[in-house]
Order: structure tokens, then sequence, then C-alpha cells
């Protein structure tokens, strides 16, 4: 069985202060407006490299998912990097806006990985990375106070056309919210232009 595992000091993202710095200015609040790629491009900026480790997987995302029913409206960009074996490490930001035009944020933070669930390896789609899918239960830390307990499931498809791909389902972050404002579930939806994922093997 996986045991839960602190981040060393190189496995972490990033200072608090940090991440404070880069969402404000990427979501340019006060400013008014804010679009999909100005999200993306502040998540981007923000999202270091994971190497696998030795006897570690490396993972890194960034995604937009959907709200799912009484959620329908929101949308939920993250990016997250880190690693997994023995535990996992790693975190990351979110944002949480509306689905419609991007031009109102309800919350924004920071998540961190807390404990390992599971990890489907289906194959190397190239050489070092790997289509898989890893679900891993994490805490999301608000910016305006208060943090939620959410359950996170990582895909990678490399665009669901190779036989080593995940589920099928692309690559694709669905995240299930416990408790709180934004309780429920968030899945694909229409941006998956954006969304990337990927799984790097361990190294001998």
């Amino acid at each position: 069985m996986e045991q839960e595992t602190q981040p060393s000091q190189e496995e972490k993202i990033m200072e608090p202060s940090t991440s404070r710095r880069s969402l404000l200015k990427g979501l340019a609040v006060g400013a008014g407006t804010i679009g999909a790629s100005g999200i993306v491009a502040a998540l981007a900026s923000t999202t270091a490299h994971a190497d696998g480790g030795e006897g570690k997987t490396g993972y890194q995302f960034l995604d937009i998912s959907d709200g799912k029913g009484g959620l329908s409206g929101k949308s939920i960009f993250m990016n997250g990097v880190g690693k997994f074996g023995g535990g996992i490490t790693g975190g990351g930001n979110y944002v949480i806006t509306d689905t419609a035009t991007f031009s109102q944020v309800f919350d924004f933070g920071s998540w961190k990985a807390k404990k390992f669930v599971s990890f489907t390896n289906v194959g190397t789609i190239v050489a070092g990375y790997l289509g898989a899918t890893l679900t891993m239960d994490v805490i999301l830390e608000s910016e305006k106070g208060g943090e939620a307990k959410a359950t996170a499931t990582v895909n990678c498809d490399m665009g669901a056309v190779s036989p080593n791909g995940g589920n099928g389902s692309g690559d694709v972050v669905t995240l299930v919210i416990e408790s709180g404002t934004f309780a429920g579930p968030f899945g694909p939806g229409p941006f998956g232009l954006f969304n990337v994922t990927i799984f790097i093997a361990p190294k001998d």
C-alpha cells in the first residue's frame, strides 16, 4: 500500500507568495475581463518540468474541466506537477471561473497531493512517456480562505490516438470536490485543445 509522504525541498512547486503573485498577475484581477488563453498562460508559467526520478513516475498537466450538475456554468483551470512511487508529492494552482465568458473568477488558489489512490499504466507512447491514468486525493487551498478535500483523476492518451493511451478519454483531469461551495464533479469539456498531460517513466 502506498504511504503518504511530504514533498522534499526540491519537489516544492513554488513558494506561496510566488503562487499568489503569478495568479493575480495572470488573471488580471481588477482589470475587468479575462480569457481562457490568459488563464492558461498564467498557469502554464507556473508549471515546472517533472522528471521521473529513480523508482518514481513524474506527472505534469495543464487542464480545463467543466462543472457538471449543480456546477454547470463553471469551469476549473488547473495545473500540476509532481512524482509518485512509494507515496505521492506535488501540487499546483487552480482557478474557478464562469464557463461562458471566463470574465468572472469565483475562486482561486493552490492544491497539493495528499494520498496516492491508483495508477494504471497502459504502455509507453513514446520513449520515456506513458499512456496512463492516475487517481489521487488532493486538498484545495483557496486564497479566499478555507480548504476542500477532492479526488483528482489525471489521464494521458496523447490525443487518444495511440493504442498505448490511457482510458480513452483524452488528456483530461476529472476533479470531484467533496464539500463546500463548489462541491461536485468537474469533468471533460469542449476545451481539450488547451489540455496537456504527461507521465514520465521512472529512470533506471
